[in-house]
């Protein structure tokens, strides 16, 4: 209501301070008409719904539809003060009707029958989300919030949690029958399939029960003396359990079940490993529905369990030859130890193998076998035993049996033939870590020879060997024999060394594959010392004949490489001829400048020693030529012709050193190094002697003149 005061100071006996008092009177009155009644008697509600959290996340899920009834809700003012209360009906619900707008805030128990709040605020939309609980887990308290006249705010809900805590557990144990069970079999003075302590075990949430974890590990433990492990306090919920692979172990031959089958001993565990972790599928763990029989109440699942491959490790491989009147002898002495590195006592049956060409592992047979094609006697190729194994014997061994794989495989407590035993009853099948290579140069056997040593960097270019000379690797060897077949390769070692094993005796050849960045190798024989010096060819890059006695080891068959050295040139309008001396660029000096280099000239590099082509390049309109990838240490003769030259030039005579008409050769010098450009070869046709070294030739000059220019001032 809005009131109007007329205040007059004309009006007669209307003093100032009835004026002064009127206006306060007005203010009070004005005041008045806009202050409201602070009852609840407005028409907002507050409500909703108290639920048992079954899984503990903090979330209204789908199949969570059992309300708690009975909870005494509090509902308080913006200073905190308690204004109202209600409880739940057997719906869980509650509501707070008839009020005004404003700020409020929901109150509950910590703690109701039993149970505790579950976490707040746990969905996305925090406050206002309506699937999810809005208490403190502390206080009880919501936060603040307002609410308009008129408002229905029906989101403030509260999950309860059971107040007891989960366990899950089981045992890791060596599953060494490969069946997925854990056996309480004894066998001798020994309890097979025992559990393995010390491990790592991890444990993983996965909210969605799709067997991915959804994040790290939220705790590990270690397996006790008997294997077995516990991760104890836990919420309900869906759990991934993880086992870091034991040392010396493998991942189950047989593939885990499903851990919610309750079932005690079994594998759980996956035949699959990431990061060298074996994990379970997810494990649901809810209070008072869990198994009763594996040694715990309903509240925890101690059936997690997981089986880990290992055959007793071999303790002693030993491969080795011996000659004994010509025949040649393998053999290996394995000793089986288990996982504690206790001797194995128990009876066991064993039996040799081999994997022949197809990768297909095979049981020797006693007396003769026919292996890759070879036929070869073999002794104490099965039995049964303890500890140590009789000795694998071949009689006579051919040389290309070097390098056969072989192993043993077992049957632990069991007395049958291990070569009938299926895959995966019997141990070692398939672990590469028993396996052993036919290694026939071990321990002194001295039936077969060897060839090699060392391919390095010839700096200097001198032959041999020097201090601070590096190898070269990579270098690709081949090996010949006496008929010049190839009949082995290999490439040299980051020392520049290679080596050919198991020879016989016999006539030989190494030859050598120049790398790219190398143009020859260097002269052979330049030292007394056989070991210092270079061997090769340096026109077919092969040694001479090397005869090999039997057992012998060759090691001085060495090369040297020389780098790549470039040759640059010039041929220049040489206008004053030898007027000045000197082969150069007079004609630049001119003016008018004289005549352009003619077209179609080209430089020839002939080996002097040979007198044959070995390169070519046109002169560029510039009158410069290079030659890259020169042989080192060699004397080159360089000829200047307008001869168009073809690829079947190389290895030919040089043309005739011609020029195009009205042209003729002035002088050439070889003025390298670069400070000594003047004079000339005292020979003015176009042919001039160039020796290499080890480094860029820089100046090798040649001058030409038109007919008619000035020729000697």
């Amino acid at each position: 209501m809005k009131r109007k005061l007329n205040i007059s100071k004309n009006k007669p006996g209307f003093t100032a301070c009835s004026r002064l008092a009127a206006i306060c009177l007005f203010l009070l009155i004005s005041v008045s008409a806009f202050t409201r009644n602070p009852g609840n008697t407005g028409t907002a509600i507050i409500g909703n719904r108290v639920w048992f959290d079954a899984n503990a996340n903090g979330i209204q899920d789908a199949t969570e539809t059992a309300g708690i009834s009975g909870v005494t809700i509090k509902l308080k003012n913006a200073a905190g003060t308690v204004i109202a209360t209600a409880t739940t009906n057997t719906s869980g619900i509650y509501t707070f009707t008839g009020l005004n707008h404003g700020t409020y805030i929901v109150n509950l128990p910590v703690s109701f029958g039993g149970r505790v709040l579950t976490a707040k605020d746990a969905k996305p939309g925090g406050i206002y989300s309506s699937q999810d609980s809005d208490p403190s887990q502390t206080t009880g308290d919501t936060d603040p919030f307002y609410l308009h006249s008129g408002e229905n705010y029906t989101t403030k809900d509260a999950g309860y949690r059971t107040v007891t805590l989960l366990v899950a557990g089981g045992a890791v144990w060596c599953d060494f029958e490969k069946n997925g069970i854990k056996n309480t079999r004894v066998s001798g003075s020994y309890t097979l399939d025992r559990g393995i302590s010390g491990i790592t075990v991890k444990l993983y949430a996965d909210a969605d029960n799709n067997n991915v974890a959804d994040s790290a590990a939220l705790a590990d433990t270690t397996t006790n003396t008997n294997g077995e492990y516990r991760f104890t306090s836990l919420l309900p919920g869906n759990y991934i359990i993880g086992v870091v692979i034991p040392s010396g172990f493998s991942v189950a031959t047989v593939n885990g079940g499903d851990p919610d089958n309750n079932l005690d001993n079994d594998n759980n565990g996956t035949n699959t490993s990431v990061g060298g972790e074996v994990k379970s599928k997810a494990v649901t763990i809810s209070g008072g529905q869990e198994p009763t029989t594996d040694g715990d109440n309903n509240n925890g699942n101690l059936t997690v369990d997981f089986g880990f491959d290992k055959t007793p490790v071999i303790d002693h491989y030993i491969p080795c030859c011996a000659t004994d009147d010509g025949v040649i002898r393998f053999w290996v002495r394995p000793v089986l130890i288990e996982e504690l590195t206790t001797p194995y006592f128990s009876y066991f049956s064993f039996a040799y193998q081999y994997k022949n060409n197809a990768g297909e592992w095979i049981c020797f047979s006693e007396g003769t076998n026919s292996i890759n094609g070879k036929t070869i006697t073999a002794g104490n190729v099965k039995g049964s035993g303890s500890i140590q194994l009789p000795s694998l014997n071949f009689s006579p061994l051919d040389p290309s049996l070097h390098g056969l794989v072989i192993r043993c495989i077992f049957s632990v407590g069991l007395d049958v033939d291990a070569c009938t035993m299926p895959v995966g009853n019997t141990l070692n099948s398939g672990n590469s870590s028993m396996n052993s290579t036919v290694d026939l140069n071990k321990l002194g056997c001295n039936v077969f020879g060897s060839i090699g040593n060392r391919v390095w960097k010839d700096v200097n270019g001198n032959g041999i060997q020097d201090a601070g000379e590096l190898g070269r690797k990579d270098v690709q060897i081949a090996l010949l024999n006496s008929a010049g077949q190839v009949i082995a390769n290999t490439i040299t070692n980051v020392s520049g060394n290679y080596k050919f094993n198991m020879l016989v005796a016999g006539n030989y050849k190494v030859r050598l594959t120049l790398p790219p960045d190398s143009s020859s190798v260097t002269a052979k024989d330049q030292e007394t010392d056989d070991n210092s010096d270079s061997d090769f060819d340096r026109v077919t890059l092969t040694t001479d004949l090397i005869i090999l006695a039997q057992g012998q080891n060759r090691t001085d068959i060495d090369a040297g490489l020389l780098n790549p050295v470039s040759v640059f040139g010039n041929v220049w309008h040489d206008i004053n001829g030898m007027a000045d001396g000197s082969v150069n660029n007079s004609g630049g000096q001119l003016n008018p400048p004289a005549a352009p280099i003619p077209t179609g000239l080209y430089s020839y590099l002939v080996n002097s020693a040979t007198g044959l082509v070995e390169k070519f390049t046109k002169v560029n309109p510039s009158g410069t030529f290079a030659f890259s990838n020169v042989t080192a240490n060699t004397i080159y003769t360089i000829v200047i012709s307008d001869v168009v030259p073809a690829q079947s030039n190389i290895g030919t005579p040089p043309p005739a050193s011609t020029l195009p008409d009205k042209w003729e050769h002035t002088g050439q010098k070889n003025a390298n190094p670069p400070n000594n450009p003047a004079g000339s070869d005292g020979i003015n046709d176009g042919i001039l002697q160039v020796p290499v070294g080890t480094s860029n030739v820089f100046k090798a000059n040649f001058g030409i003149q038109t007919k008619g220019d000035i020729v000697n001032g």
